[in-house]
């Protein structure tokens, strides 16, 4: 059994079908996130649409203030920790930014926690989502879609479909995983002291109050740590990683042999904010030279429940693999690149 922290995870797969030609901005989870939000809070909330969550009676028991709007219990070790990690990672499959009429599109949805006993009312915050729109305006609409299927991964980790609408207009009850029982251990004879990290989406990686335009390897290890404590403690069973120092020590050894990544930063309008906000991260690949073995169960929590900061835009997403000495890509490159992907709630 993996020595690491366990979690309830659900991974689930929207198939959406656009009803109309649906344009989306550079990055587009931050469409499908802002609309999605909005339509939740308009479907819960009891009160006006302008009032807090931490000003309302029900915050932390309403499904817009868990997923979205999560705050501090009065108790704990992290009762005063700010930036709330959010229990769910919105990621869109598809390549492309442009859907016409009757083209799918593929929405991967993970829930941490206690925010899964919440899927309906996601269920339903997707299916109105879908008569409202997304995206770029067209002719004074937003691109409309439907919900052709949703799929549930089980434990031997295929998917299921719980809904299609061809058959029955009713969704089926999603499966809960242990995160723990997820992470198959790394092979005894698999002794690589070498291994790669791929950079799939964003990762924003944060030392020393500063973002970092480099995969410090110690920042992802203690990244991959504090999401795992945060969402024990807000949203699972409290239980925590302890004495981290040792394995951080030890994370300040790994060397970094080669660097292939570029820094992508981003800006969008924030409606909740009402201003423009700059987010940015890593993507790309860096090979490490350490002991993989004592890295791997957190560096393969990181792969199902991201590390950085932002991860609910689809941010932190990485992969990881041993690799042989051979196999190395010495190119060293630190690129800057800045992109404009619309607003958000």
């Amino acid at each position: 059994m993996i020595r690491i922290i366990d979690i309830d995870i659900a991974k689930i797969e929207f198939e959406l079908q656009a009803e109309t030609k649906i344009t989306l901005p550079v990055f587009k989870e931050s469409a499908l996130r802002g609309g999605f939000g909005q339509v939740l809070k308009k479907m819960v909330c009891v009160y006006s649409y302008d009032k807090l969550c931490h000003d309302c009676e029900l915050a932390g028991t309403c499904p817009f203030s868990v997923i979205f709007s999560p705050s501090n219990p009065e108790e704990g070790f992290l009762k005063h920790h700010r930036g709330i990690p959010r229990p769910y990672i919105i990621r869109i499959l598809e390549e492309k930014n442009i859907f016409l009429p009757g083209e799918k599109l593929r929405v991967e949805l993970s829930l941490i926690g206690k925010s899964i006993e919440y899927f309906p009312y996601i269920f339903l915050a997707f299916k109105e989502l879908g008569k409202s729109g997304i995206g770029k305006k067209e002719e004074g609409e937003r691109g409309k879609f439907s919900i052709n299927t949703v799929k549930n991964m089980g434990p031997d980790g295929r998917y299921e479909i719980i809904f299609d609408r061809n058959y029955e207009n009713k969704v089926g009850r999603i499966m809960k995983l242990s995160l723990k029982k997820m992470i198959s251990p790394l092979p005894e004879e698999n002794t690589a002291k070498i291994f790669k990290l791929f950079f799939g989406t964003p990762v924003r990686l944060k030392k020393h109050g500063r973002i970092l335009d480099y995969p410090d390897f110690e920042a992802i290890i203690r990244s991959a740590v504090h999401r795992l404590n945060s969402f024990s403690y807000f949203y699972g069973n409290g239980e925590r990683e302890k004495n981290i120092s040792n394995l951080l020590e030890e994370a300040r050894k790994v060397e970094v042999v080669s660097i292939n990544t570029s820094f992508k930063q981003y800006s969008y309008y924030s409606h909740r904010q009402k201003s423009r906000l700059y987010l940015g991260g890593l993507v790309g690949e860096a090979v490490y030279r350490g002991n993989l073995k004592l890295f791997y169960p957190y560096l393969k929590a990181a792969e199902l429940i991201g590390v950085g900061k932002n991860t609910a835009f689809g941010f932190g997403k990485v992969k990881v693999e041993g690799v042989n000495k051979g196999g190395i890509i010495s190119e060293k490159c630190y690129q800057k690149q800045n992109f404009d992907f619309g607003t958000s709630s």
